[in-house]
């Protein structure tokens, strides 16, 4: 199922750093047995700014008819095989990736960069076969937070960050330019005390 992909003028500055770009769909739980995947996409021929009142024509009466959005012209929509799956539910909007992340991924978390120290935490605990998530929301007494990985424990999650970004009470924080190996033996210590 094709869905229009639009992207509000506030991310202008992307389009002439993008060389390749494509538009995917999500799978949200209404698919069933396709849920929570990415099963199509389609590679992107050309934007324009435009209104949102020019691309919903039948509400120009809606209070931000006058907003300006990017509207996407997409090519062929083809089949991603294997889909790209999440392990869990997750909100999905926007990742900016490599086309070869995008075509080796097998699972979402695989389209985020890896070059970052998340990014290398990410990959080492993927390696020791510790379940983990990124750019992942967590709820803390009705306040959201996007932490940079997210490690399941019991009914919870174990949120870490790094830098100066909020976070949730009682996750790990690390420095923005901290050594991704120091930043594992923290993560395994406090693993260990949940079990």
């Amino acid at each position: 199922m094709a869905r229009a992909c639009s992207f509000t003028a506030t991310l202008a500055g992307l389009s002439t750093q993008i060389l390749l770009a494509v538009c995917v769909q999500y799978s949200t739980k209404i698919f069933k047995d396709d849920k929570w995947a990415i099963h199509y996409y389609a590679p992107i021929q050309g934007h324009e700014l435009v209104t949102r009142r020019d691309l919903i024509p039948s509400e120009a009466g809606h209070p931000r008819a006058g907003n300006w959005y990017y509207a996407l012209q997409l090519g062929p929509l083809e089949h991603k095989i294997p889909p790209i799956v999440a392990n869990r539910w997750r909100r999905v909007t926007f990742i900016v990736t490599s086309g070869d992340r995008f075509m080796n991924a097998h699972e979402i978390n695989d389209l985020f960069e890896g070059e970052s120290p998340a990014g290398q935490l990410y990959v080492r605990l993927k390696e020791l076969g510790i379940a983990v998530e990124r750019e992942w929301w967590i709820d803390e007494e009705g306040t959201a937070y996007v932490v940079d990985l997210a490690l399941p424990i019991k009914d919870s999650w174990l949120p870490v960050t790094f830098g100066d970004q909020p976070g949730p009470t009682g996750g790990l924080r690390f420095a923005a330019g901290a050594e991704p190996e120091a930043c594992l033996r923290e993560i395994q210590a406090r693993l260990r005390t949940f079990k």
